[in-house]
């Protein structure tokens, strides 16, 4: 077997939801802190944010999620990109 993500370190982090505050980028900040504190390595990101990455349907908003893989880059970070879970507008429209 082929390793072809070439990762040669011990993967330590978890599921990070910033959608929530993301409008607050002193938590951002503070997260981030804590996360170099930590050691944290990994991040898993998307899985709840539909709604914020498609508000209205056909209307995408992806400027704060390239804002949070900008963040983990500069930290040297991995991420795993989650598939979001159902969209608000969506379930108000079939319902």
């Amino acid at each position: 077997m082929t390793d072809t993500l070439q990762i040669s370190k011990f993967l330590h982090g978890g599921d990070y939801n910033p959608e929530q505050w993301i409008d607050n980028s002193e938590i951002i900040n503070r997260d981030f802190t804590l996360f170099k504190q930590s050691k944290i390595n990994t991040f898993t990101i998307g899985i709840f944010s539909w709604a914020k990455i498609e508000p209205k349907e056909g209307v995408y908003d992806f400027e704060w999620l390239y804002n949070i893989f900008d963040r983990v880059e500069q930290q040297n970070g991995n991420i795993i990109l989650a598939t979001p879970s159902a969209l608000h507008w969506n379930h108000i429209r079939l319902s």
